[in-house]
């Protein structure tokens, strides 16, 4: 091979394909490179036999490079080798060769149904996962591939279903259901395909398959269900709120919440009381999305739940109402409990809630954060981090800013306490720092002294639009 440089895109646009592949064997992987992807470029398919050679080099990149080409070119031939490197978890082959055979298409679907009737269960895994990303013409082998005697193929095929989403497999998925008595992953994965594919014909049989034996195919039975979304499903599901395992209650309180049927009310309040606090911070989330003023009461009385999580599902419930006590409690805690991880989740719900504007919530960050950033960071050279005396300018920005919103920010600043700080002392001992927030209240107490000392007013937050005076 010559030492000069061969002329890659001249030979491409002449369509020289012997003459590309013999620079596949170029000392210099990068012409090898760009050789790979001339010939997947120009599609010949005399170029399949050197590339599928060219999957076995040493460099990854001429492997990736040749994966692509052979995807291009489109030819059956290259499928078994492609399906040799889905084994590879080695950078993105893996992936890169999926999306290939993928890219083949309808002539890689026969040796992938052959795929999923192997000994290798990698194989047969990965022939489902492609069969399902061809898609269309993979659908009618597939619904064969469904019925086979094997169970491992079965389960493989309803894999695929799983995400091609096609209305034709459905009375086949339900005999999968009924049939595979003694493969419970088959059902699961049948349910499942049952669940994204939203026919109505699967209602009736899946709500058979709820005394399913086994929890997991009983819990994705639930699920499904709710993702076909018909509320006559609600009586069935409430008597499994009493079940004794916790995955069950939790799928059938999501499920519940997510049809928004307000029969299903008096089941998810009682669901308020449940052991688990999964199941409490999801019954609290599907009241959210019940309306009706039994739910908005519920809510109220559960933003003095013991557990913090619940809480902030019960503010965010009142938020989505446009309920201004979830503003209220969102707002105290977040001056309440001036830490790093609460203030990010609290500050996330405030802005779903309310009409503030992006600059006015900067500002409540700034007071709070910038003290603990000062102590905790204040030794790394970053100029974006903020500091205490930002802080204290971003109370004094509030102050400049006179309406109802401000005016309550102010009065929540004026109550603040002091905190204290962990740090790391260094081997393995931790130190504490003080952080006082006395200027902080002085700005504020001031402020709303020249204000006329204004009440608070919890309704101001959904009343009146943050304008910036």
């Amino acid at each position: 091979m010559s030492i000069f440089k061969p002329n890659i895109e001249k030979i491409k646009r002449n369509k020289d394909v012997n003459k590309l592949v013999k620079i596949l064997n170029h000392k210099d992987n990068s012409i090898r490179i760009e050789a790979a992807i001339a010939l997947g470029d120009i599609k010949d398919k005399r170029a399949v036999e050197p590339l599928i050679d060219a999957l076995n080099d040493k460099d990854k990149d001429i492997i990736k490079t040749a994966i692509d080409a052979l995807g291009k070119i489109g030819d059956e031939r290259a499928v078994g080798y492609l399906l040799g490197k889905t084994k590879w978890h080695i950078e993105n082959i893996k992936s890169k060769s999926e999306e290939a055979i993928a890219k083949i298409g309808k002539p890689a679907v026969e040796i992938l149904i052959h795929a999923l009737k192997g000994e290798n269960r990698d194989i047969r895994s990965e022939a489902a996962k492609i069969l399902g990303m061809i898609g269309e013409p993979a659908i009618e082998p597939l619904i064969g591939a469904l019925k086979d005697k094997n169970e491992d193929v079965s389960f493989e095929a309803s894999k695929a279903f799983w995400n091609i989403k096609d209305k034709r497999a459905v009375e086949t998925l339900i005999r999968s259901i009924k049939v595979n008595k003694l493969n419970p992953k088959v059902r699961e994965r049948a349910v499942l395909a049952l669940g994204n594919i939203k026919d109505s014909r699967a209602l009736e049989p899946l709500i058979d398959a709820l005394n399913d034996e086994d929890k997991m195919v009983c819990g994705r039975v639930i699920e499904a269900l709710g993702k076909i979304g018909d509320k006559k499903i609600v009586g069935s599901l409430i008597k499994f709120l009493d079940d004794k395992d916790e995955y069950i209650r939790y799928e059938v309180v999501k499920t519940l919440g997510n049809l928004k049927d307000e029969k299903a009310l008096e089941p998810l309040i009682k669901a308020l009381n449940d052991k688990s606090s999964k199941v409490r911070e999801m019954a609290v989330s599907a009241l959210g999305d019940i309306n009706g003023k039994r739910a908005t009461e519920v809510l109220s009385m559960t933003l003095k739940d013991k557990d913090s999580r619940i809480r902030v599902k019960a503010a965010e419930g009142l938020g989505k109402r446009g309920d201004s006590k979830a503003v209220d409690y969102i707002l105290r805690q977040i001056f309440e409990i001036p830490i790093e991880g609460v203030l990010e989740y609290m500050q996330d719900s405030l802005l779903k809630l309310i009409p503030v504007t992006s600059l006015t919530n900067e500002i409540v960050e700034w007071i709070i954060k910038a003290p603990t950033y000062d102590i905790k960071y204040r030794y790394i050279h970053d100029p974006g981090y903020l500091t205490y005396e930002e802080s204290k300018n971003a109370v004094r920005c509030l102050c400049n800013l006179n309406n109802p919103i401000t005016s309550n920010i102010l009065h929540l600043i004026a109550e603040m306490k002091d905190i204290r700080i962990t740090l790391d002392g260094g081997c393995g001992r931790s130190e504490s720092e003080k952080v006082s927030f006395d200027d902080q209240r002085f700005f504020a107490t001031t402020e709303l002294k020249k204000r006329g000392n204004p009440s608070y007013i919890p309704e101001a937050y959904l009343e009146i639009n943050d304008n910036l005076e």
